[in-house]
């Protein structure tokens, strides 16, 4: 039996860690008393008195910075150790014996001390009863604390809210407020129920924009900005467990061709989400659904998956992927050019389209700029500039190759009249270099001769 957030929370405890934490800052100060020796505390409720210490050694020591290390990543409060008990609002001390009266044994306390100068809890654990008992020690230690941070033993009925019984359900191991020893041993840190009633007294971490996610009553898993998160934590629903920061919003696929070149795998996908594509000439996404694992966490961004994309084309073409997680978050879009055996990262050279003109040429009008001479290498230069732009010499010669032929050149007609811009701007003249206009062996003779200068 899983605590609801209502069960965990105490109101009077929580109200009196918001006076001791103070309203202005998320700052919490920290204090580890790691001497042995006569110390003086104020006691709470017990009343102020000396008591005889003993030193934490390293490991315990550090071990407990990493409890508040972990809470400060996880709630909207920042940890911050302290050197002295003066001025700081969680002290913590290992005592070598309690004494509360009554029958019993104490192994631990949580003392809240309210002053009009300053306000502090203090935590007082009984080590040598825990010494020979590691994980209980450690589990006393989370206890304690947890009562600093609001939560009440889920069987205190004290505020109109109960969930089972003192030495019954539930176990520790679905809230450490419980003194019911799982069947796994002793928990050295908080349960998902624990953790959630401390996010709705004190709020979700928020410093770097972190998103979180929120399990529901249903086992939906529900993706929340810190402040949505917050804001649902408060209403204090039934079933809801705070779950985890959010993963990252999922990466991009990797594309790769198939040994046949005939289908194309889409890599890295993530768990539970959907990978989308769409060719040059569509619009529209088509959306597919990635492989799903079943035994994978909500947390990991799990991006092994894959799957495939038949190839129809033989020529290649821009082809759009990306993916999407379960929360409908998308990755940056990857553009590749594919077809079959064919994958880029950048867009195929094009090709000049191929005029076919008849063996013999026929229409030949040489005087391009109407000026009267047919000299090869004017109308050559301004033919060619046309038709293939004002590229460097090598990028010319390229050109010119592929234009012409031992057979043939490009002819135009209508051209012997009028500027060279004239003509040029109405697409007149498709090719030709000098010569007369009588003998067109003689103008593709002078034509060859002046490509071979270039």
């Amino acid at each position: 039996m899983i605590p609801s957030i209502a069960e965990l929370i105490s109101p009077e405890l929580a109200g009196a860690s918001a006076r001791i934490f103070g309203d202005d800052s998320e700052v919490v100060r920290i204090y580890i008393h790691d001497e042995s020796g006569d110390t003086y505390i104020g006691g709470g409720s017990v009343g102020p008195q000396w008591i005889t210490t003993m030193a934490i050694d390293d490991e315990r020591y550090n071990w407990i910075l990493n409890v508040f290390q972990k809470l400060d990543q996880q709630l909207d409060l920042d940890f911050v150790e302290s050197n002295t008990p003066n001025g700081s609002q969680i002290n913590i001390y290992f005592d070598t014996e309690i004494e509360v009266g009554g029958s019993g044994t104490t192994l631990g306390l949580a003392l809240s001390n309210e002053g009009r100068r300053r306000s502090w809890w203090e935590i007082v654990i009984n080590a040598p009863v825990l010494a020979n008992d590691q994980d209980y020690l450690d589990f006393a230690i989370v206890h304690e604390l947890g009562h600093v941070m609001g939560l009440e033993h889920p069987f205190d009925n004290s505020d109109g809210d109960v969930a089972g019984e003192r030495f019954g359900d539930p176990d520790a191991s679905e809230t450490t407020m419980s003194y019911t020893r799982p069947d796994e041993g002793w928990p050295d840190f908080y349960s998902d129920a624990d953790l959630t009633a401390m996010a709705a007294i004190w709020g979700l971490e928020d410093d770097r924009g972190e998103d979180w996610l929120i399990g529901d009553r249903h086992g939906n898993a529900l993706l929340f900005t810190a402040d949505a998160a917050n804001e649902r934590l408060r209403e204090e629903r039934s079933g809801d467990l705070v779950i985890g920061q959010a993963p990252g919003k999922p990466p991009e696929p990797i594309l790769a061709l198939d040994q046949n070149g005939t289908q194309l795998q889409i890599n890295q996908l993530v768990n539970a989400g959907s990978w989308q594509y769409r060719w040059e000439n569509e619009s529209d996404w088509t959306t597919q659904v990635n492989p799903i694992d079943r035994h994978a966490s909500v947390l990991e961004l799990h991006s092994d998956g894959s799957d495939s994309l038949t190839l129809t084309n033989e020529a290649a073409q821009a082809l759009e992927v990306r993916q999407v997680d379960r929360w409908e978050r998308a990755s940056e879009t990857v553009i590749r050019y594919a077809g079959i055996n064919q994958l880029s990262e950048t867009a195929p050279e094009s090709v000049a389209d191929v005029i076919t003109e008849p063996d013999e040429i026929t229409n030949w009008q040489s005087d391009f700029n109407a000026d009267g001479e047919t000299t090869a290498s004017l109308e050559g230069h301004i033919l060619l500039r046309h038709l293939l732009g004002t590229f460097p010499g090598d990028a010319l010669i390229q050109g010119i190759q592929g234009l012409a032929s031992e057979n043939h050149m490009l002819v135009g007609s209508d051209t012997n009249a009028g500027q060279p811009e004239a003509w040029l701007e109405q697409g007149k003249a498709v090719g030709g270099f000098g010569g007369d206009n009588n003998q067109p062996l003689n103008a593709l003779t002078e034509g060859l001769a002046f490509i071979q200068t270039i």
